[in-house]
This record gives structure tokens, sequence and C-alpha cells, in this order.
């Protein structure tokens, strides 16, 4: 059984290039490279009954993420610069510099570390898989 906080820093690890798998009998996590192969463990193969793949970037969605966020914002100076921040490209960026210029980076890191826990306990429980709580 391993410590939730073991498979929460394997999904921040996930992207569009980039996906988390983990073995439920070896209690093993690895990576695969999409677009560079070569970087991938050969002698694994993921088709294999063992190998259960992470949520990938589109189930995480941080955009969303973000999105929900924002609505947590009381105060509406902040709120609206956040809105504008996520509109067109750059738009993980300047949320970012948005958050930090207004002091709640840490608030969002905490929101969304929250936010892919609830994501991650959902995949647990679909596939099975014990893990433990976090120690407070």
């Amino acid at each position: 059984m391993k410590p939730l906080n073991e498979f929460l820093d394997q999904i921040e690890k996930v992207s569009q290039e980039y996906e988390i798998y983990y073995n439920k009998e070896t209690e093993e996590f690895e990576d695969n490279f999409l677009f560079d192969p070569s970087m991938n463990n050969p002698e694994i193969d993921f088709e294999d009954d063992g190998w259960i793949r992470l949520p990938t970037s589109f189930e995480i969605h941080e955009y969303r993420i973000m999105e929900s966020f924002i609505g947590t914002v009381t105060q509406e100076k902040i709120r609206r610069k956040l809105e504008n921040s996520i509109r067109g490209k750059g738009a993980f960026r300047r949320f970012k510099d948005t958050c930090f210029d207004y002091d709640i980076l840490t608030e969002y890191y905490t929101y969304l570390r929250n936010q892919q826990q609830e994501i991650i306990i959902v995949w647990c429980e679909r596939n099975g898989i014990e893990y433990e709580e976090n120690k407070s």
C-alpha cells in the first residue's frame, strides 16, 4: 500500500508528452514518454495487465482547476485580474504570475494539490488500489 502523496508526486509530472503508469503487483511507477519512445524502458509492456495509467493531463485539466480556484477568490479586483490572466496564449504563466503578484500563489498550489488529490482518490478507488491517507 502506497502513501497517497506518492501518487500525487507522480501526477505532478504528467503532461501532454509524458504519462505515468503504476503496477498494482509491484507497486512501482514507470514513466512513458509519448513523443520519444527511445527514452522508455524497453522491457516494459504497458499493455500488460499489471500496469495502469495514472490520470492524464486531460483528465487532470489544470485549466479547469484554475477556473475553479478563481471562483474561490473573494476579492473582486483580484478575481477579475485572474479571470483576465487565463485568456489566450500563455494563460498558465500569466495566471501564476498574477497569483504571485497578489501573494496567493501558495493558496493556489494548495488548492491544486487538493484537486489532484480528489482526482487520484477516485482513480485509486476505480482501479481497486489501496492507499495510505496523507499524514497531516
